[in-house]
């Protein structure tokens, strides 16, 4: 399927879903978890988010996310 989409060269193009320059980081400590969860190293995960919204996220809140994680299970 082509899909015939015009350029925004002047920038006037307003979105209503999703404003200019913004990131939906919602539910982000769920995509930590899942892929911890799947074995992915936590200095690999911020390496992963940094890669996917432009922004590092600290090795320190990766830890701090899986920690609580590792303590909820410990306590089953």
């Amino acid at each position: 399927m082509n899909i015939l989409a015009r350029r925004d060269r002047d920038g006037s193009f307003d979105s209503i879903i999703i404003p200019k320059i913004t990131k939906d980081i919602y539910d982000i400590d769920r995509k930590v978890i899942l892929m911890y969860a799947k074995g992915v190293r936590q200095l690999d995960i911020s390496d992963t988010i940094e890669g996917i919204y432009g922004f590092k996220a600290l090795y320190e809140i990766i830890s701090q996310i899986t920690n609580c994680v590792l303590e909820k299970l410990n306590k089953l």
